[in-house]
């Protein structure tokens, strides 16, 4: 608060008239002393906000204020003892200046700064990309991607789209395993500090996994003393990848590999 005073000193030429015909002449000083403008603290608002200014806690010590005048940039805002519901759109720095007026004519004023900052702004949620696993797999869900730009979140919450039940209330949704061939849509809800929330949702495709198919190749002929490779390359699987492969005879493993090589045998007859 910056104040202005100024003290003003007024000569009063005082005549006395004493018996006798003798006159008396004396000098008596008074001193005006100004008011004092207090315009208050200085305010934080958003642009979505307004605020009210008093000037109750001016004073007059000698005497008694009669006008109050509120300005911004030269404008009168108000001329009451409040400056009521003040508010503004433009962000930044705003300096409203308070004068009083007091009895004697003598004014004093006082300045508040108003800082004015954008309305709070919601969050958003990230609750990741959409997800293809089989029924019964176990996949992570992360919204550690959600953000605040004015803010920060204080609150997570998972859980199925339409559904009460919440599933977490972390950053992450830990091992989320469907149960049932379908689309399962969770949806993940973010608040700020403030109070404001968004939701996202993830769609997770959960499919029954079909077993692959085994193709040795064609039945092949040979000799003793001759050997062959069985190649497995054409075996497939419909809803994944094939992980292993595992050539038998009789229970006994021959090869764990895709191809069965150089196979030969002294017995005759038909091998399986």
């Amino acid at each position: 608060m910056k104040k202005l005073r100024l003290v003003i000193i007024v000569s009063f030429i005082i005549i006395f008239n004493g018996c006798g015909g003798e006159n008396l002449t004396g000098v008596a000083d008074k001193v005006l002393v100004p008011p004092t403008a207090i315009a208050g603290e200085d305010v934080h608002i958003r642009t979505d906000a307004n605020v009210t200014l008093s000037a109750k806690e001016s004073f007059d010590q000698d005497g008694s204020l009669i006008a109050y005048s509120w300005e911004e940039n030269g404008t009168i805002l108000s001329t009451g003892i409040e400056l009521k519901n003040y508010s503004s759109k433009i962000v930044g720095k705003h300096t409203i200046t308070l004068r009083v007026l007091d009895n004697d004519e003598l004014n004093a004023s006082d300045t508040v700064d108003i800082f004015v900052t954008l309305e709070n702004q919601r969050p958003t949620a990230e609750a990741g990309d959409d997800k293809k696993i089989k029924v019964g797999d176990r996949v992570t869900l992360d919204g550690s991607g959600s953000s605040d730009v004015d803010g920060k979140i204080v609150f997570y919450e998972w859980r199925v789209k339409d559904s009460t039940e919440v599933l977490s209330t972390g950053v992450q949704l830990k091992d989320y395993a469907p149960k049932t061939e379908a689309i399962h849509i969770l949806e993940l809800t973010v608040t700020d500090n403030e109070g404001l929330f968004h939701k996202d949702l993830v769609y997770i495709s959960a499919i029954n996994n079909k077993n692959p198919i085994a193709n040795a190749g064609n039945d092949q002929s040979i000799r003793t003393g001759e050997n062959i490779t069985l190649n497995g390359t054409k075996s497939s699987d419909s809803d994944g990848n094939i992980t292993s492969y595992e050539w038998k005879e009789n229970g006994v493993v021959l090869s764990t590999g895709v191809n069965l090589e150089n196979y030969e045998t002294t017995i005759i007859g038909e091998h399986n």
